[in-house]
C-alpha cells in the first residue's frame, strides 16, 4: 500500500513537473515574439509621462514672435482704418486701439485683417501676439495715427488777385503764401517750396496778357484744396 501511494504521489509531482514546464515555455515563447514589444511601450509610456510636463512647462514659458503690421500711415482720411497683417499660424492677435484691446483671429496662414472707427485727431494703437498656451509676445511700436477729412486753408499772400504788370522788369514775380503745416503746394502744376510752419513761396515768369494761375494743397491726410488766381500782365 505503502508502495502504490508513493507511486501516485510521483504520477502527481511529474504532472506537475510537465505543466509547469510547458507555461514556462509559453511564457517564454510569449516574450520572445511579443513581450519585448509590449514592455518597451510600457517603458515609453512611463517616460513621456515623467517628462511630458516638464516640457509644457518650458513651451508655455516661450513667447511668440510679434506681428508683423503692414505699412500704417501718418495720417488718413477716411474711416474705417484697415490694419492688416500676419503673425505665426496657430496664434492670435491682440489690438490695443485708443485703449480698448481687440482679440483678432488669424487664419490658417497667420494673416489678419480687421477695420476700426476713427476719432479726428491723433488714434493710437499697437499690437501682440497670444499663442494658445496664453503667453504674450512684446508689443509692437505704438503708432500715432491722424484722422483728418477736411481741405487744408489756402491764403495767398502776395500777389493779390487781379494785379496787373508792366515792362519786363515785372515779368518774374514771386507768389508768397500759407497752408497747413506738412501740406505741399503746386502752383499749376509747380512744386512750391513750403517751410516748416506753412509758409510757401514759388518764383513765376508771367506770360504776356492773361495770366491764371492754380494753386492746390494736399495736406498729409491727402485731403485737397484749389483756388484760383488771376495776374495780368503787358511788355
Amino acid at each position: 500500500n505503502y508502495s502504490r501511494l508513493e507511486s501516485v504521489e510521483e504520477k502527481r509531482n511529474t504532472r506537475k513537473a510537465v505543466v509547469f514546464v510547458l507555461l514556462s515555455l509559453i511564457i517564454v515563447v510569449f516574450l520572445a515574439t511579443n513581450g519585448l514589444s509590449l514592455i518597451t511601450k510600457v517603458i515609453n509610456f512611463a517616460s513621456s509621462f515623467k517628462k511630458g510636463p516638464q516640457t509644457l512647462d518650458l513651451l508655455d514659458k516661450t513667447p511668440p514672435s510679434p506681428p508683423f503690421l503692414q505699412s500704417i500711415p501718418d495720417a488718413i482720411n477716411i474711416s474705417p482704418f484697415e490694419i492688416t497683417g500676419r503673425v505665426e499660424p496657430g496664434n492670435t492677435v491682440v489690438i490695443s486701439f485708443n485703449g480698448i484691446e481687440e482679440e483678432i483671429q488669424t487664419d490658417e496662414n497667420g494673416n489678419f485683417s480687421t477695420k476700426f472707427e476713427l476719432i479726428k485727431g491723433e488714434n493710437t494703437f499697437f499690437a501682440y501676439t497670444k499663442n494658445p498656451a496664453g503667453n504674450r509676445s512684446q508689443q509692437t511700436k505704438k503708432y500715432v495715427l491722424v484722422f483728418d477729412n477736411e481741405s487744408p486753408e489756402i491764403k495767398i499772400t502776395e500777389p493779390s488777385d487781379g494785379k496787373s504788370y508792366y515792362g519786363v522788369k515785372q515779368k518774374n514775380i514771386t507768389i508768397r503764401g500759407t497752408t497747413e503745416i506738412d501740406s505741399s503746394i503746386t502752383i499749376n502744376d509747380r512744386i512750391a517750396t513750403v517751410n516748416g510752419d506753412g509758409g510757401f513761396s514759388l518764383n513765376y515768369s508771367l506770360s504776356n496778357g492773361e495770366n491764371n494761375l492754380k494753386i492746390k494743397a494736399v495736406d498729409k491726410a491727402g485731403n485737397e484744396k484749389e483756388i484760383n488766381l488771376k495776374l495780368f500782365f503787358s511788355e
